[in-house]
């Protein structure tokens, strides 16, 4: 049995076994660059360590790249309203609008704080033309709460600064490097980021959008670096 001397690399035999002359082939499975040693753990076999400088971590696969935001209070023109857990007031479609903080989850709001959604006990108003959700019907209802960031799955996600990855593929708060990009690291992750694609944080509200959909970069393949966990 062939063992690395640090604890997250993977060895697994070839799927070509061995070689023309018998040598025996093996596939080595590492993020971290740097120096490591190959040991054989075998009373039947005697052989030196075999000691290894790997490079630059580059993932095999490309990734695609896209972004995802949280709403903005200023991109909304409803009237103000009060609401349950909130101390000030906000804009009624910023809070309980589909395309709002009930919908989306945590929003910015005009006061420069986040405010979550934390519950409900109403159901939403359909469209009568399309019949998609609208609206809440009784907000009353809904329960939201301010916080001081946007919470992703594995701590806050700010924008520059964050991704949502697929955490069989990238590690939770592991650091990569994203052509076209830059640094980033994994502080969330979401239920259609699945293999090899990448959810970039922009921000809060549509200007981070457009800005992030004219950079040449959302919908593309890029390589990825993997940097360190």
């Amino acid at each position: 049995m062939i063992k690395s001397n640090r604890s997250r690399d993977v060895i697994s035999p070839s799927a070509i076994s061995s070689g023309a002359d018998g040598t025996a082939l093996i596939t080595l499975e590492s993020r971290n660059s740097g120096d490591l040693q190959l040991s054989v753990e075998s009373s039947d076999i005697t052989a030196e360590p075999l000691s290894i400088n790997l490079k630059d971590a580059w993932y095999e696969s490309t990734f695609l790249i896209t972004g995802y935001n949280v709403c903005d209070e200023t991109d909304f023109g409803g009237q103000m309203t009060a609401a349950n857990g909130l101390g000030d007031q906000h804009r009624y479609d910023f809070l309980y609008s589909a395309s709002g903080v009930i919908m989306q989850g945590t929003g910015k709001a005009l006061n420069g704080r986040y405010v979550r959604y934390v519950s409900m006990t109403t159901t939403w108003h359909l469209n009568e033309h399309t019949h998609h959700r609208d609206h809440i019907q009784d907000p009353t209802h809904v329960t939201f709460a301010y916080t001081d960031s946007v919470q992703g799955s594995f701590g806050p996600v700010s924008e520059n600064h964050s991704i949502a990855v697929d955490r069989n593929v990238i590690p939770p708060h592991a650091h990569v490097s994203i052509g076209g990009v830059g640094a980033r690291y994994a502080d969330d992750r979401g239920s259609a980021i699945v293999g090899n694609h990448i959810d970039n944080f922009l921000g809060s509200g549509a200007a981070v959008v457009q800005a992030w959909l004219h950079g040449g970069v959302n919908g593309k393949q890029q390589r990825v670096k993997y940097i360190g966990g």
